[in-house]
């Protein structure tokens, strides 16, 4: 993979990925830097953000590999975190569909990339897929990938 520069974000909010949650919740490779942004986050007082359409993909990623029973105790603590659950603006449905017009990228995770343009925050991630959101301005901060 190509070096790529990682956004800055000590106490700041960031926009989370599902991937970066999915990690916390399975304790995968990364984990520990998620639960130290979410840290950082309620000892600043300040939230992270997060899409619903990505906020679906947590839950179904969990369903998949754990079960509805733990999907839902997902869902409880994350309603606990510092995290702020946006439901897509008309202009974010359509910086959305313009990124996946340009690039090779999932239409879940263009919200979470047009989310992060409109705040001018870094996407707290480590799907590869958000290379190609970084050449089209999107700051990402980089976890392990597992995949």
């Amino acid at each position: 993979m190509s070096d790529h520069a990682t956004a800055k974000s000590k106490r700041m909010p960031q926009v989370l990925d599902s991937f970066a949650l999915v990690v916390l919740f399975l304790q995968q490779k990364g984990w520990e830097i998620v639960s130290q942004h979410l840290n950082d986050a309620a000892d600043g007082q300040y939230t992270h953000l997060m899409s619903s359409i990505n906020f679906g993909e947590v839950y179904y990623s969990i369903i998949r590999t754990e079960g509805e029973q733990y999907a839902e105790a997902a869902l409880k603590a994350i309603a606990e975190m510092p995290i702020e659950i946006i439901d897509p603006t008309r202009e974010q449905v359509l910086a959305a569909a313009r990124l996946k017009s340009k690039g090779n990228i999932s239409y879940a995770d263009c919200f979470a990339a047009a989310l992060a343009l409109e705040g001018g925050l870094p996407v707290l991630t480590g799907d590869r897929e958000f290379e190609k959101a970084e050449q089209q301005g999107v700051l990402v901060e980089w976890l392990p990938p597992n995949r």
